[in-house]
């Protein structure tokens, strides 16, 4: 099960939003697109299964904050998570807390398009 929050942050062109149980399929869609996944994981998997994508998306939430990317109109365009990083594999020492903030378009269109160089705003 997805994790939930209640995080939004909003710009002139994008919204971030609470990644959920809805936004499975549409993943699940952008991690069956080889160049999506190219880029964003490994050019040795070629696509990832419903279940596949679930899981990912499942350790994902619990991990930190999912999110889903999306245009001033809502239109979903791509992933980005504030997440814990993974001590065994990051190299980082107990005690230290380390995120990272993997970011993904994963919708070709909005490939190269510039973002607003302006303050994001917070809303809870």
């Amino acid at each position: 099960m997805i994790r939930m929050h209640s995080i939004r942050l909003a710009g002139d062109k994008t919204r971030l939003r609470p990644f959920t149980e809805d936004d499975i399929r549409l993943a699940c869609e952008w991690h069956q697109d080889p160049i999506v996944l190219h880029f964003s994981d490994t050019d040795e998997v070629s696509e990832h299964s419903l279940d596949d994508v679930r899981g990912i998306y499942e350790a994902m939430s619990e991990q930190g904050f999912l999110f889903v990317i999306a245009t001033a109109d809502g239109t979903p365009v791509g992933e980005v998570c504030l997440q814990w990083m993974n001590i065994e594999r990051a190299g980082v020492k107990p005690g230290e807390k380390v995120m990272r903030f993997p970011i993904v378009i994963c919708d070709p269109r909005y490939w190269g398009t510039a973002y607003p160089k302006r303050r994001e705003q917070v809303t809870h």
